[in-house]
């Protein structure tokens, strides 16, 4: 480059104040193992309808790894193998994971995959405890000490009018207590909608089916239109520092309350962190 245009990009940059300079993001960072969502293992998880034991083959990443989990092995109860969170080849032969929202013995079973670990070897009588609050059976996030800008996901959604949730929380929990450092938040009825606060980009559908979609993180408030803090969680400072972070995709908004919309289909693959 020569050293006039190398100079009048530096003064560009110098003149412009910082707000107003376009974001170029980059991947360039850490990132969670298997977050792709292309590997997946099986595992063998209490049915209470069967007695004993059922092979569940739908389970993220490699066997005996602690990032990613769903809450397919609560949905075991039942007995069926329906599973509503399982992989699924893509059209390039690729694998993605797919969440759909499932009604079974009566009651709506979303789709998820989250960061974190769903309790095992529950009770019926424990299990159906949690009619009113499915969050408080998981133990949410993994140790992560990165500020990302933004989140990266290539998905595709088909609400037949309920709403996805797409999340990511960056928390301090170095005083005992989970606070919210900073929200990357999608939740809409299409995967197409521009409107949300810190939607950065919404991509074509690809050969697959899938829009690449990039969100900013909100740091030191809530995010417009999510929902409110989780018992136990408190708003922090922008400036907190960060020890965990915690993603969460669900085929229903509601789905850890037991609502939601039979046949809410999320499809979601390539998982990143944007700095």
């Amino acid at each position: 480059m020569r050293r006039g245009v190398l100079s009048a990009l530096l003064l560009f940059a110098l003149a412009v104040p910082l707000a107003a300079q376009p974001l170029f993001l980059t991947n360039l960072g850490p990132q969670l193992p298997g977050s792709d969502f292309s590997r997946w293992h099986s595992e063998q998880v209490r049915g209470f309808a069967t007695f004993g034991h059922v092979q569940c083959d739908a389970m993220a990443g490699d066997s005996g790894q602690t990032v990613w989990d769903n809450g397919n092995p609560a949905f075991s109860a039942s007995g069926s193998k329906n599973w509503p969170t399982k992989p699924v080849v893509l059209k390039d032969g690729s694998v993605a994971a797919e969440l759909v929202t499932r009604r079974v013995v009566g009651v709506i079973a979303s789709g998820n995959l989250f960061t974190g670990r769903i309790q095992r070897e529950l009770s019926l009588a424990q299990l159906l405890g949690f009619t009113d609050d499915g969050k408080k059976l998981i133990d949410w996030g993994t140790p992560f000490t990165a500020r990302p800008k933004g989140i990266r996901v290539k998905m595709a959604y088909e609400g037949l009018g309920d709403s996805c949730t797409v999340m990511a929380t960056l928390e301090n929990r170095s005083g005992g207590s989970r606070r919210y450092v900073a929200t990357a938040w999608y939740s809409s009825p299409n995967d197409s909608d521009m409107t949300r606060e810190g939607v950065r980009s919404i991509s074509a559908r690809d050969s697959n089916g899938l829009r690449t979609v990039e969100l900013y993180f909100v740091y030191g408030r809530l995010h417009k239109g999510a929902d409110p803090l989780p018992d136990g969680v408190e708003q922090g400072a922008a400036g907190e520092p960060v020890t965990h972070v915690n993603v969460v995709f669900a085929s229903s908004r509601r789905g850890d309350h037991f609502e939601g919309t039979k046949g809410a289909r999320l499809v979601v693959k390539d998982f990143e962190f944007l700095y």
